[in-house]
């Protein structure tokens, strides 16, 4: 989604707050699940309603007067109760967000920032597993477990319909990787990624022959053991990524599982991308090499 839309969705909300906004919304709603137009109208439509077009990121006042406070309603859909932020700040551990699982214990303010405002709100929505109630389009069901009743129920419903209109575009995005500069971290993945391939096709290249140092084959039109098992480990390592998408719904060691089972893990959809977005470059680059 890009920021146009997200102001389109939230009345009110400006371009400017949009552009600051949206890369934030599309990482909680990746993180989340969130990735069908149902889902993500719902998701926006609710948020929206609780945070007035993601203007507010506290409860007005502060809770005073009741029994919660310093753990009044923060982020964009008001996490209260201590036991909440306790709840939001393991999860955020587990997924390597945060170093300290009590940070938000310690300093509840956080989640007035930005970015932990949205992922308050994804926590909270897979927690109650409200994908469940965006598939369906239950607007009410997804305002009880929200709200505890039914208050401004009309206007998120005005909210969804609304969203909705705007189809696949209120879809979350991956963020665009540069074009032009590589860091030095990205150089150093990527030349090791080519010598990675050049070592492969060079054993395939030389086949029987064996590497500096090592006797060779006495059947030389065998693959020589010792490419062989150079080749199984690359192999074995191929085979690693492609468990992630065998076991698809399933967290990968360490990570919750998630109540709905019906996708791809964001985990493991997110390591998937990172191999291959590092594939694709990697092939790109191999590719101008070659006609040079």
């Amino acid at each position: 989604m890009d920021s146009a839309t997200l102001e389109r969705a939230m009345p009110g909300l400006g371009p400017a707050r949009a552009a600051e906004l949206v890369a934030g919304c599309n990482e909680a709603m990746l993180a989340g699940g969130i990735t069908t137009k149902l889902r993500a109208a719902m998701f926006l439509a609710q948020v929206g309603h609780e945070s007035v077009s993601l203007r507010f990121k506290a409860e007005i006042g502060h809770g005073a007067g009741r029994p919660y406070p310093p753990y009044y309603g923060r982020g964009f859909i008001q996490l209260t109760w201590r036991y909440n932020y306790a709840a939001f700040g393991a999860w955020a551990h587990s997924r390597g967000l945060v170093g300290d699982r009590n940070v938000f214990v310690a300093q509840p303010e956080l989640v007035e920032q930005d970015r932990w405002a949205w992922l308050s709100a994804v926590w909270f929505w897979s927690a109650h597993n409200l994908n469940a109630f965006a598939d369906r389009g239950d607007v009410q069901g997804a305002t009880l477990v929200i709200n505890g009743g039914t208050l401004g129920l009309e206007a998120r419903t005005d909210r969804y319909f609304r969203a909705l209109q705007f189809g696949d575009a209120i879809c979350p995005t991956h963020p665009a990787a540069p074009e032009d500069e590589l860091t030095v971290s990205q150089y150093e993945n990527l030349k090791a990624a080519l010598d990675d391939v050049r070592h492969t096709l060079d054993l395939m290249a030389r086949g029987d022959k064996a590497p500096a140092g090592i006797p060779e084959a006495r059947d030389p039109h065998e693959t020589h053991p010792a490419n062989l098992v150079t080749m199984n480990q690359r192999i074995t390592d191929i085979a690693a990524a492609l468990d992630l998408a065998i076991r698809g719904d399933k967290a990968p060691p360490g990570v919750a599982e998630r109540a709905d089972a019906a996708d791809t893990h964001p985990a493991n959809l997110t390591a998937m991308n990172e191999r291959l977005g590092r594939l694709e470059k990697t092939v790109a680059r191999i590719a101008v090499k070659l006609d040079a």
